[in-house]
C-alpha cells in the first residue's frame, strides 16, 4: 500500500527545526523507511513567510530552518499548487463548510486548511492512503469525510515510536 503523509505547519515546523526533539528524530527515521513525507506548497508558504521574517530580524535559527525546508524541494518531496484544479477544489471545500456553518477561518481570510486539504485530495490518484498530520485536529477534521486521514501530531509521534502504526500492509 502506497501511503503519503503531509505535515501541516505545526509538525513541519518541528521537522525543519535545526535542533529537533528525540521524538521528532525517531518519527523522521521511521518515516524515511516506511512512508513518504511531502510538503504541500501552501504549508511551505505558511512556514517560509514566518522564517523569512525571522531572518530579517536577525534570527540565525530561521536561516537553518529555511535550509532544511529547501531540502524538501531539492528531494522532490514538494507538491506545488496546481492553480486551476487545487483552487477550484478549495473553493468547493470552503463553500461546503460555510454552507454547513463549519468554516475554519474568518470569512475574509484565505483558508489555508481548505487549500491543504485540496492539495491532499489531489494526491489520492497517486497514493492509496493520504494522511495529514496536524496539531490542529479540530479544524482539519472537518474535512474527514473527503477520504483522507487526519492524525494528531503528538499521537502520531507516540504511535510511530511504539510501532502501533504499521505502514506495511
Amino acid at each position: 500500500m502506497r501511503r503519503i503523509v503531509l505535515p501541516d505547519s505545526g509538525p513541519l515546523g518541528e521537522i525543519i527545526k535545526p535542533k529537533q526533539s528525540l521524538n521528532v528524530k525517531n518519527w523522521r527515521n521511521i518515516s524515511k523507511e516506511k512512508i513518504q513525507i511531502k510538503v504541500v506548497e501552501i504549508i511551505d508558504y505558511e512556514i517560509r513567510r514566518e522564517l523569512t521574517l525571522g531572518i530579517l530580524q536577525g534570527n540565525s535559527i530561521s536561516q537553518d530552518a529555511v535550509y532544511n525546508l529547501n531540502k524538501f524541494r531539492q528531494r522532490k518531496q514538494f507538491i506545488p499548487l496546481e492553480s486551476n484544479t487545487d483552487l477550484d477544489l478549495t473553493c468547493e471545500l470552503w463553500a461546503d463548510l460555510r454552507f454547513k456553518s463549519q468554516g475554519t477561518s474568518n470569512l475574509k481570510n484565505i483558508d489555508i486548511d481548505a487549500i491543504l486539504v485540496a492539495q491532499a485530495l489531489s494526491q489520492k490518484e497517486y497514493f492509496d492512503e493520504v494522511i495529514i498530520v496536524t496539531a490542529n485536529v479540530s479544524d482539519i477534521c472537518r474535512f474527514n469525510n473527503f477520504g483522507i486521514k487526519i492524525w494528531d501530531r503528538k499521537q502520531a509521534l507516540n504511535d510511530c515510536e511504539n510501532q502501533y502504526i504499521n505502514f506495511y500492509q
